[in-house]
C-alpha cells in the first residue's frame, strides 16, 4: 500500500509541475502577444467617438477644431455636428474635463 501512495505522490508531483509550466508558458505566450499589438487609430469606432479632434498650438493661442457637438435624438440617435473655437491660455480660469465610456 506505501509503494502504490508514494507512486501517486510521485506522479501528482509531476502532473502539478506539468500544469505550472504550462500555465506560466500561456501566460507569457498571452503577454508577448498582448504587448506585440500597435497602437492604431484605423479601428471600427463607434460614430460617436469616429472624428478626433485636432488641436494646433500658436504661443499661448490654442485652436481646436472637431469639437463634438452632438444633436441627440434619442439614447442613441444622433446628428453628428462639430465646431472649432480658439483659446487663449492666459485668460482661461477654468477647465472642465468628462470622460465618457467607450
Amino acid at each position: 500500500m506505501q509503494v502504490l501512495w508514494r507512486l501517486i505522490k510521485i506522479v501528482w508531483y509531476w502532473i502539478e509541475r506539468l500544469v505550472l509550466v504550462l500555465l506560466l508558458m500561456g501566460i507569457t505566450i498571452g503577454m508577448a502577444w498582448w504587448t506585440s499589438q500597435k497602437a492604431s487609430l484605423n479601428r471600427d469606432w463607434d460614430p460617436v467617438d469616429a472624428v478626433l479632434p485636432v488641436i494646433t498650438w500658436s504661443q499661448n493661442i490654442v485652436t481646436i477644431k472637431n469639437i463634438r457637438n452632438h444633436l441627440w435624438t434619442t439614447d442613441i440617435d444622433f446628428t453628428a455636428r462639430y465646431y472649432e473655437d480658439t483659446f487663449d491660455l492666459d485668460k482661461l480660469t477654468d477647465v472642465h474635463y468628462v470622460i465618457t465610456p467607450f
